[in-house]
Order: C-alpha cells, then structure tokens, then sequence
C-alpha cells in the first residue's frame, strides 16, 4: 500500500490533575465549545442545554445540533419511502398537520463486500432528511427523533455538530498552543511503509502553517485557510488542527506517510453526518484501489442527548458515524484512533464511545506526562501519568497517551486569542486530540515492525501497556518509556501506575 496509489484514487473525490479521587466537575468550557460550534456553523444550529428537552439526564452536558435535519438508519427491511412517511407521521404528531416541510433525503451507503467478514450483505444505510418549520420557529429534530426511536422502533438523531478535542479561541483545555522553537525531535526510520489518514480540518498552505515533511492534502479540496480574512488571527478554533495533529506522527514515526482530509465545511464546522460522509466517500475510493490507509484519525466527536422516558440513559448516537465504524471494523483493513474528548467527564463522546461495541475503534484520554521527573511531556519511565485535567474518562475509553504540552508543527504567523503571541512554525499543544494520533503512532511504528493487520498491531501495543485504575474506567496506559524505547516496550512494573 502506498501514499501515491491513495492520492491518485483520491483523483475521483469530492468533496480530552491529579489522579482523580472521584468524578471531576464538567469543565466549563463546555457550554462555550457549542456555542462556537453554533456561531460559526449559522443559524440552523441550537445548543442544546437540557433544561427544557432533557437531552441529557443529569449532569447534562451542552449538545450542539442542526435544526433542519433528522437523520434516520432504518433496519434492512424498511424501505426508504416507508422510513419517510414515518417520519412524516412523527413531524405531524409533534408539529400539527400543514406546519412542516420534508425535502430531498440524502442517502450514504456501504455496499463493498468484506473479505474480512462471512456476512457480505451491505451495512443498513443512513438517511439525512432536510426539514423545515413554515412557521419562524424551529423544527423539535429531538422530539421527532425521540418518537421515531419509541413508537415506530426506527433509529433517529439528531445531526450532531462535531467539534475537534481540542477547543475554541480562549477555552482550550490546557490553555491555547504555545510558541516554542521546534517541534518534537524524531525517532528516526520508524514508520517506514504505513499510511495514515487524518479526517479534520485540512492543510493549509505552507506559508499559512510549518508542515510536516510527509503530510500532504488527499485532493485540492482538502486545502485549509486559517485566516480568510487577513488579520492574522484564527478564524476557527480549531485551526490548523490536522498540521499539529500530523506532527505528532512526524515525531514518532517520522517516515509515515500522512494524508489530510478535510471533513469540514466552508463555515469550517462539520456535522456528524458531513463527516461521515467524507470518511464513506473516500474509504470506499480507497477499498476498490486496495489502498487503505492502516491508522485512521478522528480527533474531533460530540457528546449527544439520550433517548429519554423509559430509557433515560441510551444514547442517541451519530448513526452516520455508526456506519464509518461498522465498515472499518468489518473490513479489518485499519483501526480508528479517535480522542476521547476534554469536557472532563464520563459521559460519551463519539465517535470514540463506539469502541464498546466495535473493536475496531479505540478511544483515547489523555495523560500528562509533563508532571513526572524525566523532563519529557512525551515519556514516562512507567508507561503511565496522571490524566490530565481535560480529559474525558470512563469504561469506555480503551487508551490513555501524553496530551500536554507536545511540541509538534503549527501556524506561521497567526494568534489564536487577540492580543495573544504569533505562533511562528512550531507550538505545544495539549488536548486529546493530540494523545489519540499519539496511540496512532504506536500503532504504525508496530505495523512497520512486523507483518500483520492494524488491530493485531494495536493489540501488541495494548498487551504492553499498563492498565489503569477503575476510577478513571480503566483503559490501558500506553506512553513511551524513553523517546529511543518502542511502542511494544514492556512497562518498569516496579514502578507505580499514576492513572
């Protein structure tokens, strides 16, 4: 598998303190991330706060979402049409008759057959349906999706918009990327032969961001532009994200090839659905030219709201997210590394929340490494460090890699608060976006190692690690033990687990 064969394929495209004492207080970024979400997606979003829809039951986080579109999964034998008169019986018994619109229904699909799997029949579709309200008020997407999952047992949600785990101009976890003078020294000659592909924001021009040597964009399409409007301050808060993600790999496996692809609109924010709706378009591309990239990364997510009445605590989860995982896991051709999220609670964040019932993903929380004595924010000696304070944590996140403080590449002479310092090439930065590509890392480097399929690779890191305790929800701790150490390293077990 090469680089070139899955750029060329691309010809066809378009386009996460101390150790915890018991569950930490929701960060209060939290209301701040949806609502920037909302402002720079427009005006058919809300932020979703619980106090009259109990998206959530308590402690309720923000949720973010369209209000002019439902997205349905119907069960193989439901026909498309019969989904939508579904829908259009639970929008009238919500809305009243005469008081909605349904538009042109977009419809994504898997239909490759997986050697990997018996069962070659096509994964369930997925429905995104336009809706619109003739009155100026919005369309209740939760109270249809809601009565659609009770009474008429088909799967609804939302369209959740998703945000990187890193986090807006003046909320970010850990403070905002901090200038440094270079990035992360290599590990040289690891990485050799793997490709990996980062779904996020994009890739900037090199005079708008320092690049990684081995990053490049999937098409033309997949270019970013952090400051549209020449005032060199970011536009978005998540600029330049997918640069500083690649750095990461840069550092640990410097000689992995790493292709950008941009899942974000020209409002610079995607929705579960548009995301998806990349990852499907360009993995399939990929899947008929053979040219799969083994680690694929998604350090961005949503928290969602729960089905309500009787079951109070399901989740209502991205149903186009669903699909990616259940292909990537069916075909078992790669592995989904995706951040774990920094609203420092327990509560799920897809896409990474899919790992309890999808091998094939692996959620990653952070650590900060920063706090033991080696003087490394990327090493330590046992494996292991405090989570850091951001973090998301519980039973379902699988992983846990350095976060904080990781020098890796960034923008070229852009600020990310006003006032704030130009950030001139290379910058640390701390968030679970950066611990998930951390993981990914490891999981190249063991591929380049020996033969064998991305989830055998990513086992053999696991199986090396140390797990961590039931208060954070276990997982297992996988950082470097020294920077010439390799991702298979067995842990000092003389030394003491800190998450």
């Amino acid at each position: 598998m090469t680089l070139d064969l899955l750029v060329r394929t691309a010809a066809v495209l378009t386009l996460v303190p101390t150790l915890f004492a018991g569950p930490p207080a929701p960060e209060p970024t939290a209301l701040a991330v949806s609502q920037a979400l909302v402002a720079a997606f427009g005006s058919d979003a809300v932020v979703d706060d619980s106090q009259d829809t109990h998206c959530q039951s308590a402690p309720a986080m923000p949720v973010a979402y369209r209000t002019d579109r439902i997205i349905l999964r119907p069960p193989a034998t439901m026909t498309t049409p019969t989904a939508l008169a579904r829908l259009a019986a639970a929008l009238q018994a919500e809305m009243g008759a005469g008081t909605f619109t349904i538009g042109t229904p977009e419809v994504l699909e898997w239909n490759e057959p997986a050697a990997a799997r018996l069962d070659d029949s096509p994964l369930r579709k997925v429905i995104s349906v336009p809706v619109g309200s003739v009155s100026a008020e919005d369309v209740p997407v939760l109270r249809v999706a809601r009565r659609l999952v009770r009474l008429d047992h088909l799967p609804a949600a939302p369209d959740y918009l998703v945000g990187p785990s890193n986090g807006p101009l003046g909320v970010w976890p850990d403070g905002g990327p901090e200038k440094t003078g270079s990035p992360g020294v290599p590990r040289p000659g690891l990485g050799a032969g793997t490709t990996v592909a980062l779904f996020d924001s994009g890739v900037p021009a090199s005079i708008e961001a320092k690049l990684p040597p081995r990053l490049s964009a999937l098409t033309a399409g997949d270019a970013e532009d952090p400051d549209r409007n020449d005032d060199d301050l970011a536009d978005v808060y998540y600029a330049v994200h997918l640069t500083a993600i690649a750095g990461i790999f840069a550092t640990i496996v410097p000689e992995a090839d790493v292709v950008g692809v941009r899942v974000t609109g020209p409002n610079g924010v995607a929705t579960e659905f548009s995301a998806a709706k990349r990852m499907v378009t360009t993995l399939r591309a990929a899947h008929r030219a053979g040219a799969w990239p083994q680690v694929i990364v998604n350090s961005f997510g949503t928290a969602v709201c729960h089905e309500g009445g009787p079951n109070p605590g399901v989740d209502l989860i991205p149903l186009g997210l669903q699909l990616v995982a259940e292909a990537v896991d069916r075909h078992q051709e790669a592995v989904v590394v995706a951040a774990a999220g920094n609203r420092g609670t327990d509560k799920p964040f897809y896409p990474a929340a899919f790992q309890g019932g999808v091998e094939s993903v692996i959620s990653v929380g952070a650590l900060d490494a920063t706090a033991d004595n080696d003087g490394n924010a990327w090493t330590s000696k046992s494996r292991t460090a405090k989570p850091a304070s951001f973090s998301n944590y519980g039973d379902w996140v699988t992983a846990w890699a350095p976060g904080v403080d990781l020098a890796t590449y960034h923008a070229v002479g852009l600020r990310f608060e006003p006032g704030g310092e130009l950030i001139d090439g290379y910058a640390k930065v701390s968030g679970t976006s950066f611990a998930a590509p951390f993981v990914g890392a490891e999981i190249a480097e063991e591929l380049a190692r020996h033969s064998g399929s991305p989830l055998e690779a990513w086992r053999a890191v696991r199986d090396a690690g140390r797990p961590c305790s039931a208060e954070v929800g276990s997982g297992v701790a996988v950082a470097l033990s020294s920077m010439d150490s390799r991702s298979t390293t067995p842990a000092d077990r003389g030394l003491p687990a800190e998450c």
